[in-house]
This record gives C-alpha cells, sequence and structure tokens, in this order.
C-alpha cells in the first residue's frame, strides 16, 4: 500500500524565500502530529478477575484466572485444577470475561500425565475446548481428574 504524503506537500515555506522546505511552518507540522497522535492514541488495558468453570459436567469452579483487554484483543491467564471425577463429558471451561470471539489467535500446549493437551477458543464461542495435542481427539473430565495446570491465551472478541 502506497504511503499517503498528501499532508507533506501541503508544508510551506515561512521564511519568505518561496522555496518549499527550506524553512517549514511549524503550525503546519504541529497540526499534522496532532492528526497522528489522535490515530495512533493508545486505548488503556482494563484488567479483570474471572472465575473460570466447567460447563461439560457440573464439576463447578475451576480455579481462577485474570485478564488483559486492549480494545478488542483479550488476554485470559488461567490456574486450573480438575477436581477426582469420573464423567465422560468433553472438557470445557466457561466463565471467561469476554463474549463470543471473532477469530482465534492463541493455543496452549503443555503436558500433564503423559498425555499432551491443547486448548483454543473457536470462533463463535467463548468456551475453552480441551484436545488431546497428539490426535486431536477430545479429553473428557475423567482424563483432567485430579490434574493441576495453567492456560493462558489471546484471542480477539467480538
Amino acid at each position: 500500500m502506497p504511503i499517503d504524503r498528501t499532508w507533506f506537500n501541503t508544508l510551506v515555506d515561512d521564511d519568505g524565500s518561496s522555496t518549499v522546505g527550506t524553512v517549514w511552518n511549524k503550525a503546519q507540522i504541529n497540526s499534522q502530529l496532532v492528526a497522528i497522535d489522535a490515530a495512533l492514541a493508545l486505548v488503556e488495558p482494563v484488567y479483570g478477575a474471572f472465575t473460570p468453570v466447567d460447563i461439560s459436567g457440573g464439576l463447578g469452579n475451576l480455579g481462577n484466572g485474570q485478564s488483559v483487554k486492549i480494545g478488542r484483543l483479550w488476554a485470559v491467564f488461567l490456574s486450573i485444577a480438575y477436581p477426582a471425577n469420573s464423567n465422560g463429558a468433553q472438557a470445557a471451561i466457561g466463565g471467561l470475561p469476554f463474549g463470543q470471539t471473532n477469530a482465534v489467535y492463541g493455543a496452549i500446549y503443555q503436558g500433564f500425565g503423559g498425555v499432551p493437551y491443547r486448548t483454543y477458543i473457536a470462533a463463535g464461542t467463548n468456551v475453552i475446548t480441551m484436545l488431546n495435542a497428539t490426535n486431536g481427539g477430545a479429553l473428557t473430565n475423567a482424563q483432567l481428574s485430579g490434574s493441576t495446570f495453567h492456560l493462558h491465551g489471546v484471542c480477539l472478541a467480538g
């Protein structure tokens, strides 16, 4: 994409020599910098705590989480402890601090009990799904029974 330099061509010489570019008009430069600053203004981050919960098998609260929101971008950090259970439902974690996601920008890979797992938040949801990283199959609550792990990820929420 070409760089728009039209503002540059509106700068004028103010030393009276009629030679553009020898000394620039400071007011014109300042007005352009103000416009650039406004376009690049940073959005203040919002920090918060939340409680991740099991939404697949009634196991209740699973730990604690922290989040940082910058515009529509969310970063989440969770500490999860699955209670001992024999629930065969696919593991799914809810209670996230944002609505449905538009896209997924983060996945977490780690191992527990010798079984590698990966998590993701599918577009159009706000649920963390637990999958076996080796074969992509769903992990159940029973397979996570007694496991403690930490997750972090980033997504773009709607």
